[in-house]
């Protein structure tokens, strides 16, 4: 919280760098890229394709800063809202009949606010998408529950990613990105120094499952 009110735009730069980081490795075809976004700044929809790019966009029925919140939230093609513990259950079945008390569902039991779910979403589009969306929410770092959404999301993309088998012990991807983008953001917010757009390609390819590295 100290960090998120005395620099809010870099820990919202180093959130959507990792949580993207993270996002952009799920398998090319996973069912979380064909969620329907909202962009922040402009208020269009964009429906990415099965390999996370952008597919198509369509006017929002209104404008982004007059929607409620909920309206806000992605959605799957069919309308549904993304962001319940029912969203990874195609990967992870309920055994316990309930999230809560599933070991495999227990990280997603308590869902996604409609902000925590847009910077996932947009995450899979990259992290300038994701920042965007980040920024937004940091804008009040005076209040917990921005820093809350951001963690959300990265805890979500960290869960997706290892519900296709990677055990967490052997998972070093996160850590890795994590010290990745400390150094990023401090380059580019105090330096001007742009982000290595060539490395980071190199490395979500390399740990993207069932590609590769991965």
């Amino acid at each position: 919280m100290e960090a998120a009110a005395a620099d809010p735009e870099l820990v919202a730069l180093w959130f959507a760098g990792v949580t993207s980081d993270v996002a952009r490795t799920l398998p090319s075809d996973d069912a979380w890229r064909t969620v329907v976004r909202e962009d922040a700044a402009s208020g269009v929809r964009t429906a990415p394709d099965r390999s996370g790019t952008q597919a198509g966009k369509t006017p929002p029925t209104q404008a982004l800063s007059e929607a409620p919140e909920a309206a806000q939230a992605p959605c799957w093609p069919s309308g549904e809202w993304f962001g319940t513990w029912r969203d990874g259950t195609d990967l992870v079945e309920l055994v316990w009949g309930s999230p809560e008390l599933d070991p495999g569902l227990v990280p997603l039991a308590d869902g996604l606010s409609p902000r925590g779910a847009r910077v996932l979403v947009a995450s899979l589009a990259g992290w300038r998408c994701a920042w965007v969306e980040a920024k937004h929410l940091v804008e009040a770092a005076g209040k917990l529950q921005p820093v809350h959404d951001l963690a959300d999301a990265l805890r979500w993309a960290c869960w997706r990613r290892r519900a296709y088998g990677i055990p967490p012990a052997e998972d070093v991807w996160p850590y890795e990105s994590a010290h990745n983008w400390a150094r990023r953001a401090f380059e580019l917010l105090e330096d001007g120094t742009e982000p290595d757009e060539a490395e980071i390609e190199r490395d979500v390819r390399w740990h993207r499952i069932g590609e590769q590295g991965a």
